[in-house]
Protein backbone atom coordinates (compact mmCIF):
# COMPACT_ATOMS: atom_id res chain seq x y z
CA UNK A 1 0.00 0.00 0.00
CA UNK A 2 1.25 3.47 -0.42
CA UNK A 3 0.08 7.10 -1.31
CA UNK A 4 0.03 9.01 -4.15
CA UNK A 5 2.75 11.60 -4.51
CA UNK A 6 1.26 14.87 -3.61
CA UNK A 7 0.11 17.44 -6.63
CA UNK A 8 1.77 20.37 -4.14
CA UNK A 9 4.58 20.08 -1.44
CA UNK A 10 3.24 19.22 1.62
CA UNK A 11 2.77 21.93 3.74
CA UNK A 12 3.48 24.88 1.27
CA UNK A 13 1.56 27.48 -0.10
CA UNK A 14 2.01 29.53 -3.60
CA UNK A 15 4.61 31.56 -3.58
CA UNK A 16 4.47 35.38 -3.21
CA UNK A 17 6.48 36.63 -5.89
CA UNK A 18 7.50 39.81 -7.73
CA UNK A 19 5.89 40.60 -11.05
CA UNK A 20 8.79 39.72 -13.41
CA UNK A 21 9.22 36.03 -11.72
CA UNK A 22 9.31 32.82 -13.48
CA UNK A 23 5.64 31.41 -13.00
CA UNK A 24 4.16 28.25 -14.58
CA UNK A 25 2.16 30.93 -17.23
CA UNK A 26 5.90 32.00 -18.21
CA UNK A 27 8.18 28.95 -17.69
CA UNK A 28 7.76 25.64 -18.40
CA UNK A 29 10.10 22.32 -16.88
CA UNK A 30 11.82 19.87 -19.06
CA UNK A 31 13.69 16.96 -18.30
CA UNK A 32 17.41 17.38 -18.38
CA UNK A 33 20.03 14.95 -19.20
CA UNK A 34 21.31 11.91 -16.75
CA UNK A 35 25.07 11.40 -15.90
CA UNK A 36 26.88 8.90 -13.91
CA UNK A 37 30.66 8.36 -12.79
CA UNK A 38 32.31 6.27 -10.23
CA UNK A 39 28.77 5.40 -8.40
CA UNK A 40 27.54 8.56 -8.19
CA UNK A 41 24.52 10.03 -10.61
CA UNK A 42 23.26 13.56 -11.60
CA UNK A 43 19.90 14.11 -13.90
CA UNK A 44 19.18 17.66 -14.70
CA UNK A 45 16.02 19.53 -14.50
CA UNK A 46 15.84 22.58 -16.92
CA UNK A 47 13.24 25.90 -16.21
CA UNK A 48 12.33 26.85 -20.09
CA UNK A 49 11.21 31.25 -20.53
CA UNK A 50 8.43 30.67 -22.73
CA UNK A 51 7.28 34.67 -22.45
CA UNK A 52 8.91 37.35 -24.79
CA UNK A 53 9.74 38.93 -21.66
CA UNK A 54 12.60 38.31 -19.06
CA UNK A 55 11.95 36.33 -15.79
CA UNK A 56 13.59 35.63 -12.66
CA UNK A 57 13.79 33.01 -10.34
CA UNK A 58 15.22 32.46 -7.23
CA UNK A 59 15.50 28.95 -5.00
CA UNK A 60 14.88 25.25 -5.35
CA UNK A 61 12.85 23.40 -7.33
CA UNK A 62 10.34 21.64 -5.47
CA UNK A 63 11.02 17.94 -6.06
CA UNK A 64 9.34 14.00 -5.15
CA UNK A 65 9.58 10.35 -6.68
CA UNK A 66 7.51 8.31 -7.43
CA UNK A 67 8.25 3.96 -7.19
CA UNK A 68 7.19 1.65 -9.70
CA UNK A 69 3.48 0.99 -8.27
CA UNK A 70 2.95 5.16 -8.92
CA UNK A 71 2.96 5.17 -4.72
CA UNK A 72 5.17 8.21 -3.29
CA UNK A 73 8.72 7.00 -2.05
CA UNK A 74 10.56 7.41 0.73
CA UNK A 75 13.31 10.17 -0.38
CA UNK A 76 15.06 12.71 1.63
CA UNK A 77 15.68 16.02 -0.72
CA UNK A 78 18.16 18.08 0.61
CA UNK A 79 19.47 21.60 -0.81
CA UNK A 80 22.58 21.91 -2.18
CA UNK A 81 25.61 19.92 -3.77
CA UNK A 82 26.01 16.49 -4.79
CA UNK A 83 29.61 14.88 -6.06
CA UNK A 84 28.41 15.42 -9.59
CA UNK A 85 27.36 19.21 -9.39
CA UNK A 86 28.03 21.90 -7.22
CA UNK A 87 25.48 24.13 -5.33
CA UNK A 88 26.28 27.45 -6.09
CA UNK A 89 23.63 29.02 -3.01
CA UNK A 90 21.16 30.67 -4.03
CA UNK A 91 20.43 34.29 -5.59
CA UNK A 92 18.09 35.65 -8.28
CA UNK A 93 18.58 34.46 -11.73
CA UNK A 94 17.46 36.56 -14.87
CA UNK A 95 15.87 33.72 -17.64
CA UNK A 96 16.29 35.49 -21.34
CA UNK A 97 13.02 35.22 -23.41
CA UNK A 98 13.71 31.23 -24.73
CA UNK A 99 16.39 30.96 -22.19
CA UNK A 100 17.01 28.24 -19.76
CA UNK A 101 18.13 27.54 -16.40
CA UNK A 102 19.07 24.56 -14.55
CA UNK A 103 18.96 22.51 -11.52
CA UNK A 104 20.89 19.40 -10.86
CA UNK A 105 19.70 16.10 -8.71
CA UNK A 106 22.45 14.13 -7.53
CA UNK A 107 23.14 10.71 -5.27
CA UNK A 108 25.13 7.83 -5.08
CA UNK A 109 23.67 4.72 -6.58
CA UNK A 110 21.95 2.13 -5.31
CA UNK A 111 21.32 -1.44 -5.57
CA UNK A 112 17.70 -1.64 -7.11
CA UNK A 113 16.96 -5.18 -6.99
CA UNK A 114 13.87 -6.21 -4.91
CA UNK A 115 13.63 -2.24 -4.14
CA UNK A 116 11.13 0.13 -4.31
CA UNK A 117 12.67 1.98 -7.33
CA UNK A 118 11.93 5.73 -8.67
CA UNK A 119 10.01 5.57 -11.95
CA UNK A 120 8.74 8.73 -11.95
CA UNK A 121 10.61 12.40 -10.91
CA UNK A 122 7.39 14.73 -9.82
CA UNK A 123 8.61 18.65 -9.87
CA UNK A 124 7.19 21.87 -10.30
CA UNK A 125 9.34 25.21 -10.32
CA UNK A 126 9.47 26.41 -6.62
CA UNK A 127 7.63 24.76 -3.67
CA UNK A 128 4.33 25.90 -3.59
CA UNK A 129 3.04 25.01 -7.32
CA UNK A 130 1.67 22.31 -8.77
CA UNK A 131 4.14 19.34 -9.82
CA UNK A 132 4.03 18.14 -13.17
CA UNK A 133 6.57 14.37 -13.58
CA UNK A 134 8.49 12.63 -16.30
CA UNK A 135 8.87 8.88 -16.57
CA UNK A 136 12.35 8.04 -15.70
CA UNK A 137 14.48 4.64 -14.43
CA UNK A 138 16.80 6.13 -11.96
CA UNK A 139 18.57 4.15 -9.16
CA UNK A 140 17.53 6.36 -6.49
CA UNK A 141 15.28 3.37 -3.68
CA UNK A 142 13.18 4.22 -0.59
CA UNK A 143 15.36 5.53 1.74
CA UNK A 144 17.82 7.54 -0.24
CA UNK A 145 18.79 11.27 0.06
CA UNK A 146 19.28 13.02 -2.94
CA UNK A 147 20.93 16.82 -2.79
CA UNK A 148 19.32 19.67 -5.81
CA UNK A 149 20.51 22.15 -6.84
CA UNK A 150 19.87 25.86 -6.91
CA UNK A 151 18.29 26.78 -10.56
CA UNK A 152 21.42 28.86 -12.00
CA UNK A 153 22.05 29.31 -15.50
CA UNK A 154 24.00 27.61 -17.96
CA UNK A 155 24.78 23.72 -17.63
CA UNK A 156 25.51 21.80 -14.37
CA UNK A 157 27.86 23.79 -12.19
CA UNK A 158 31.45 21.64 -12.32
CA UNK A 159 31.55 19.75 -9.24
CA UNK A 160 34.56 20.35 -7.03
Amino acid sequence: MGDPVPERAPGASTPQLPADACTPDRATLLLGTADGATGHRAQSIRLMNISEEPCVVEGYPDIAFADQNGHALDVEVRPGSSFLATDPGSAPVTVLPQGEATAVIGWDANATDGALVARALHASLLPGYDRGSWPVELDIVSGSEVAITVWHLGAAPAAP
